[in-house]
C-alpha cells in the first residue's frame, strides 16, 4: 500500500476544506493521536465537566425517593446521546464509611418530570472558557420518584480512617446515557460526608 502526503508541521485547517493528509519526516502518517483521544470532540465543543464544590457533599445512600446530590439527566428532546469519559471521586472527611461508591440510573420522561427539589449545578466546557452549549443538566440536588438502580460500581471505600487518595475511573465507552436517561452517584450501605467528584462526558448527536 502506498501513503502520500505532504511533510509539513500540524496547524489548523479551516473548515470546508479537503487536505492532503500530512505526514511526518519519517514519512508517518500523522493521525490524531498527536493529541489525546478526545482533544478533536473537545475542540468542537463536545467535552463538558460537572464536579462537586471543593468542601465536597455528603453523598447520599441508594433508596427509594432517593435525594441525590450529583444528578446528571439527558432530557428526552436533547437528540444526543451523552458518552461517559471519567469520573474522579475522593473523600476529605477524618473518617470513611465502608461502602461501595457506584452509578445509579434511571430511565424515561416520568422519571424526568418526577424530579424534585431541583438545585440546578454548573456544567463547565473542556475547553477552558470556551465555548459548547450542553443538552445534559446537572443537579446538585434531586429527589427521584421511585428508587434508582445499580448500574456501575465506580469504587471501593474498605476501611475507615484509611487516608482514601483520589480514585479514577475510565468508561472507555462502556456506558452510553441516551436521550430521556438520569444517572447519579450515591453509596451502598452508609452516607459519606464530604464528597468530591468529577464527571466527564461528551455529547454526540444520534
Amino acid at each position: 500500500m502506498l501513503l502520500q502526503g505532504v511533510i509539513g508541521a500540524p496547524g489548523s485547517t479551516a473548515d470546508g476544506q479537503n487536505p492532503i493528509g500530512l505526514m511526518g519526516r519519517s514519512g508517518e502518517l500523522i493521525d490524531t493521536k498527536l493529541h489525546g483521544d478526545y482533544y478533536t470532540a473537545n475542540y468542537r465543543g463536545r467535552i463538558f465537566i460537572a464536579t462537586t464544590v471543593v468542601a465536597g457533599v455528603t453523598l447520599p445512600v441508594q433508596a427509594a425517593s432517593l435525594a441525590s446530590k450529583f444528578c446528571i439527566v439527558n432530557p428526552v428532546s436533547s437528540s444526543v446521546n451523552l458518552e461517559l469519559i471519567d469520573f474522579d471521586w475522593g473523600v476529605q472527611s477524618a473518617t470513611e464509611v465502608v461502602n461501595a461508591i457506584q452509578l445509579y440510573y434511571q430511565t424515561g420522561a416520568a422519571a424526568i418530570t418526577g424530579l424534585g427539589s431541583l438545585t440546578a449545578g454548573t456544567i463547565l466546557p473542556g475547553t477552558i472558557s470556551g465555548g459548547g452549549n450542553p443538552s445534559a443538566i446537572y443537579y446538585t440536588a434531586a429527589t427521584h420518584t421511585g428508587t434508582p438502580a445499580p448500574y456501575k460500581q465506580l469504587g471501593m471505600i474498605n476501611a475507615t480512617a484509611n487516608g482514601i487518595p483520589v480514585s479514577h475511573y475510565d468508561f472507555n465507552g462502556k456506558v452510553i446515557v441516551p436521550p430521556g436517561g438520569i444517572i447519579d452517584v450515591a453509596a451502598s450501605v452508609g452516607a459519606q460526608a464530604n464528597f468530591v467528584c468529577s464527571l466527564t462526558w461528551a455529547e454526540w448527536p444520534i
